[in-house]
């Protein structure tokens, strides 16, 4: 099937569809901004993208383009367990994304990035500055 009808399909009912205030976002796999749009869907394209977060380091996961896996949906995924440090990942995804998916090239880096800042600060411990103030109590 087409990548454009299966988009057509998806892009207003789907168990992944989240809509709020007006906005549209995705909890889809292999989708890196999470916005319900065709460039960045894991489910329409034929040629996705992902990025998560695991113990051991980034998971970069690609939809397999090869005939034999391309039918089978267990088996369309390829993963890579990404390990070492900052610039050695974005080498790595920079390298994987060149001829597979350039337009993702940019949008897999910042994903990258942000899921080691976050990393990084649940490592230290560090607390997310709430946007609340809150009322601070006189003691008498």
């Amino acid at each position: 099937m087409s990548a454009d009808l299966v988009w057509l399909c998806v892009r207003n009912n789907n168990a992944f569809l989240m809509k709020r205030n007006g906005a549209q976002f995705t909890s889809e796999p292999n989708n890196l901004t999470n916005l319900n749009s065709f460039k960045f869907s894991g489910l329409a394209q034929k040629k996705a993208l992902g990025l998560t977060a695991s113990d051991k380091g980034l998971v970069l996961t690609k939809k397999s383009t090869k005939g034999s896996n391309a039918s089978k949906p267990k088996s369309a995924n390829v993963t890579m367990t990404l390990k070492r440090d900052i610039r050695r990942v974005a080498r790595s995804i920079r390298n994987s994304t060149q001829k597979y998916r350039p337009d993702l090239e940019r949008v897999a880096l910042a994903r990258a990035a942000a899921l080691f800042r976050a990393k990084r600060s649940k490592a230290i411990g560090a607390k997310p500055k709430g946007k609340r103030h809150t009322k601070k109590t006189a003691t008498a």
